[in-house]
């Protein structure tokens, strides 16, 4: 979709036609019946725009799940943005500062959440269509007046001597069709953009999670290194300069909602904006020398952490927390004789230690007769999909008139002796923890 057919589809003709089109629930079995039904209506590059938006808008139903209604984008551009509850959590971080460059605005995901958080945002890309984008995502939820998205390149910003104005930067990790994890081999650069805007200026840029960690460890002194995770997944790593520096290391856990009531979003036809919920996060931080490794036996029960602490750096700070020790300096799963609530590792309770061999899992499934085994990676040097194979083989091999109505955890990891499996049961998740910014 270029500039010229987006524009026609804001106009009366492209509303209806993309009115039309999410009508018809296109899927990708009817893509190409349902694109010959509206080229029947309307000319074929205002139908296939319309289309399109269509399909977007469901598929960006579980990375936005209040805006995507609403919402407009081209594939690249819903690929690499933000998700909607990690937009608004990051935007919070910029509480005292009434006026955001967002230098990279994109499809414009993290220039609505800083407007619906209260902020005035300069919305500034160099690609015209993305700054259409933007600007149309603002004013379908009544936040144009907030958000003023102009075409520019993010190193020239007028206003850059202005220490008032806190930034924002998702710079752009592909090239050449290829995913870049180094940040000087975005675009721009880590170093450019350093050289740019320094140290002192409340600043944030957001960075591959899998970056390699040498590529920051020079900032360290200077910004704040932050992992955030949402739904057990790894998603991004943010440093923050200047005054939005508030620690060295943080791991930030976006957590799921509580089942509550549901609000329904308004209808798409509404104007009005609504108040944006409020993410639930779980934050662990640390300036600092941080504890030592303290390895034990395996215990009654075992944490795996999320990525975003063992990323962070953070592990030996929860296992500290946890009054737990760590199995082994390749695994990074911690043990201890009770369990102690927390939202940043997933608790099991261990049922029987098995060695890495098919026989005695055989027999110990045969035995128990539960219903469903989970495999979980735990840093052990054994193929994950591999085992998984095994157990589904194992437990097609004897479905048993009596059985366990249970399922079980299989976490592959390694202990003292050498790489072993856990058959383990899961415990209930702790209750919410309330929001910590």
């Amino acid at each position: 979709m270029d500039l010229k057919t987006f524009q026609a589809l804001l106009q009366t003709e492209g509303q209806a036609a993309l009115a039309d089109a999410e009508a018809l629930e296109p899927t990708r079995l009817s893509l190409l019946r349902c694109l010959a039904t509206l080229q029947k209506r309307y000319r074929p590059d205002l139908a296939k725009a319309a289309l399109e938006t269509a399909c977007l808008r469901q598929q960006a139903r579980q990375k936005f799940p209040t805006w995507w209604k609403r919402l407009y984008a081209t594939r690249e551009a819903l690929e690499q943005a933000s998700g909607e509850k990690i937009a608004l959590y990051r935007a919070s971080r910029y509480t005292g500062y009434p006026m955001v460059a967002d230098l990279t605005c994109g499809l414009g995901a993290d220039a609505l959440a800083l407007a619906m958080t209260g902020r005035f945002v300069e919305a500034i890309d160099q690609d015209p269509l993305r700054v259409a984008l933007t600007q149309a995502n603002a004013a379908a939820w009544n936040m144009d007046s907030r958000v003023r998205a102009k075409l520019a390149d993010c190193l020239s910003w007028s206003q850059r001597a202005s220490e008032s104005v806190a930034l924002w930067i998702d710079p752009d990790r592909r090239r050449n069709h290829q995913r870049h994890l180094h940040p000087d081999d975005y675009q721009p650069p880590l170093s450019v953009l350093m050289s740019r805007w320094g140290t002192s200026r409340p600043w944030g840029i957001k960075l591959a999670p899998g970056l390699p960690l040498s590529a920051v460890e020079a900032y360290r002194s200077e910004a704040e290194i932050e992992f955030i995770a949402a739904g057990g997944e790894l998603k991004e790593c943010v440093l923050w300069f200047g005054p939005l520096r508030s620690c060295e290391r943080r791991a930030t856990l976006v957590l799921p909602d509580p089942e509550v009531a549901h609000t329904p979003v308004a209808d798409a036809r509404e104007t009005e904006a609504p108040k944006p919920p409020r993410p639930l996060i779980a934050s662990l931080s640390a300036s600092g020398p941080l504890p030592s490794p303290v390895y034990g036996p395996l215990a009654n029960y075992v944490y795996h952490p999320s990525p975003a602490v063992v990323r962070a750096g953070l592990l030996d700070l929860l296992r500290e927390r946890l009054g737990a020790a760590r199995l082994h300096p390749r695994t990074t799963l911690l043990t201890a004789d009770r369990p102690v609530t927390t939202p940043f590792a997933d608790t099991y309770q261990v049922l029987e230690r098995l060695p890495a061999d098919l026989r005695h899992l055989r027999r110990t499934l045969k035995q128990s007769a539960f219903t469903s085994v989970t495999v979980v990676q735990c840093g052990s040097p054994l193929d994950a999909a591999l085992w998984d194979k095994h157990c589904q083989q194992i437990l097609r091999s004897f479905r048993l008139s009596v059985a366990t109505s249970e399922g079980v955890f299989l976490l592959l990891t390694e202990d003292t002796q050498k790489p072993c499996l856990l058959i383990a049961r899961k415990v209930l998740e702790s209750p919410f923890p309330q929001p910590n910014f």
